[in-house]
Parts: C-alpha cells; structure tokens; sequence
C-alpha cells in the first residue's frame, strides 16, 4: 500500500513537471478571456424575430413566424379577397346563403385579427385592442341583423350607426387611457383602440357585398357610374395593399402571427369601400 502511494505521488509529480497542471489556471483563463475582451456578437443584433446581423431576412423563424417581407402579406390580402368575392358570388347574391355566409367570413376575418395582431403596444395594449375589436364586432353583428337587409332604411341606418359607434370608440378608448393613466401606467391605449374598433367596424360592412354584387350585374352597371364605382374599389384595394406592406416594413418587433393580422387589416378596411360601392350601386344604378 505504501508503494503504490509512492508510486501515485511519482506519477502526480511528473505530470506537474511537464504542465498538465499548469495549464488548468490558463485553460480558465481563456475560458473567462470573453468577459474581459471584445464582446460577444448579441444573437438578436439582426433586428425583428431575432435575424441575425449577416442573414438579414434570410434567418430561420419558428412556427408562424414571417421573416422574408411582404410577400406573405400580399398573398394572405389576395387570398382574402378571392375568397370573400369567390365565396359570396357561389352562394348566391341576395339570398340567405350570401347574406349569412359574408357575415361569417367578416367573422372569420376578426378572428384572424385577433390571433394574429399587427398593432404593436405593450401585453396590456393588444389585450385592450382585441377586446375594442371583439366587442365592437359582436355589437355590430347585433344591429345588422334584425334589420330587413338591402332596403333604403338599411344603408341609412347603418351608416348612422357607424358614425355613433366611430365616436363612442374613441370616447372609451380616451376615457380608458385616462384610467390607466391614473393608476400610474404611462401608456397610450387610444390610438390602439380606436384603429381596432375602425377595422372591427369597416370589417362588419363586408355584410352589403351580395347587395353590390347584385346591383353590378344589373345591365345599367355598363354605365359610368357602375364602371366609376368599379375603378374606385380596384384603387382602394391597390391602395390598402400598399399602405399594409409600408406599415409591416416599419414593425420592428411583430408578434408571431403578425403577418396574418397585417394581411387582413386591409381585407378589413376594404369593407368600408364595399359598404360605399353599395351604397352608390343602389341608389345610382
């Protein structure tokens, strides 16, 4: 026993002469070197959704993340659109069918929007704007449709009620703020609730599509007036798509699903265009 400690402390001693044990302050020392030298490249220096500084928008999302432009937002704008006009025009203009089944895709298009939020703001902020967005869909959604559809009193009382609705938007969303305010948190809700509430608004308008469509394909639609309507529909959504992609450009940290939710912004706000067309086509034509 006693030889082979000797023989162990032999060994230990020619290992220290030739630095095995020397070396393990240097090791750490390169180890820790890091710390005290240039600082490591951060992981997120790439910007939005974690791109990294020399891929750019080449870097890898998770699941649902968008990364690569506009693109996907023009395509989710373009798919809406076909499936709002191609969905309404198979069911049938004026009919239960293309009545119930544009109030289900301006619902289908809420909820996207709710999923997918492209507003930006604090966990606080897009909570309230969801809840501006449901709310103001839901009540929307009540006042419509009791009423007797198509009728001049119809369009009349549905644009009153976007005017009162439009105002008491921004009534809570400014009184909501103030609240907020007072409790100490320095944040701005109306800008969130307010754009919410308009795209929650314009969305449920989508509801006078199978009245245009129908007005439209009257034979008086060949007329200036079907053809000036026709032309101002084409620039909107031309206009919309352009002012969305800008908007997702300038998000510099959107959310997972974001770029569903910018995609159906415009499809939203188109509504409003819909609801005018029907307006002009049932009155005009």
């Amino acid at each position: 026993m006693v030889a082979s400690n000797s023989q162990k402390k032999r060994k230990a001693a020619r290992r220290n002469a030739r630095g095995g044990r020397a070396d393990a302050p240097q090791t750490r020392e390169r180890r820790e070197r890091p710390r005290s030298g240039a600082p490591e490249p951060a992981r997120n220096a790439g910007g939005r959704n974690g791109r990294n500084a020399a891929g750019g928008r080449n870097g890898r999302p998770g699941f649902g993340m968008t990364v690569h432009g506009e693109f996907t937002v023009v395509i989710t704008q373009l798919v809406a659109y076909a499936l709002f006009f191609g969905i309404i025009y198979t069911l049938g203009v004026r009919t239960p069918g293309g009545i119930m089944g544009s109030g289900m895709l301006a619902m289908s298009a809420a909820m996207l929007l709710i999923v997918g939020w492209p507003f930006g703001g604090d966990e606080s902020q897009a909570i309230f704007g969801r809840a501006v967005a449901a709310v103001t869909f839901v009540v929307s959604a009540i006042v419509v449709l009791p009423s007797e559809f198509y009728t001049d009193m119809t369009y009349i009382r549905w644009a009153a009620y976007l005017v009162v609705a439009a105002a008491l938007v921004v009534a809570a969303s400014f009184l909501w703020t103030n609240l907020q305010r007072g409790k100490g948190k320095d944040a701005d809700y109306t800008r969130i609730g307010v754009t919410a509430g308009f795209t929650a608004l314009c969305d449920a308008s989508w509801i006078f599509l199978p009245a245009m469509y129908s007005d439209m394909s009257k034979p008086e639609a060949a007329s200036s007036v079907g053809w000036a309507v026709f032309v101002v529909l084409v620039v909107a959504a031309v206009v919309l798509l352009r002012v969305s992609t800008k908007r997702w450009n300038a998000l510099e940290e959107p959310g997972a699903y974001a770029w569903l939710g910018m995609g159906m912004v415009p499809v939203m706000w188109f509504g409003l265009a819909v609801f005018l067309a029907s307006c002009a086509t049932n009155w005009l034509l």
